[in-house]
C-alpha cells in the first residue's frame, strides 16, 4: 500500500495505474487525509462479488427483511439500530451503507 497526493497521482496516473493492476492498492490523499484508493478490476471483482449462498444468520437476516418488505413493513432505521446496541465495546455501525 502506499500513498500519492492527488497533484502527485495526476502526474503519475499511468505508473499508479501498473502498480494497482499488480495488485498494490494506492491511496490517493488530499491534504494528508486518504480520499480514495486506485484498485484492480480484479481486486474490484473480488471485493463486489456477490457471495454464491448466504448461511446461518446471515441468510436468517435477509430472509427476515424479505418478509418484511412482503408484508409491507419497515426496516429498522439506523437511529433505531443505534438506541438498541451497547456503545461500551463494538465499532460503528450503519444499516446504510
Amino acid at each position: 500500500m502506499s500513498d500519492t497526493s492527488i497533484v502527485n497521482a495526476k502526474a503519475r496516473l499511468p505508473s499508479l495505474v501498473q502498480r494497482a493492476e499488480a495488485g498494490e492498492l494506492v491511496h490517493i490523499t488530499r491534504r494528508g487525509k486518504r480520499v480514495t484508493v486506485i484498485l484492480s478490476e480484479r481486486e474490484f471483482n473480488r471485493l463486489t462479488a456477490i457471495p454464491p449462498k448466504l448461511t446461518g444468520y446471515l441468510q436468517f437476516l435477509a430472509n427476515w427483511r424479505k418478509r418484511l418488505q412482503a408484508d409491507g413493513s419497515e426496516s429498522l432505521t439506523g437511529q433505531e439500530v443505534a438506541s438498541l446496541r451497547s456503545r461500551e465495546t463494538g465499532r460503528d455501525f450503519s444499516w446504510d451503507q
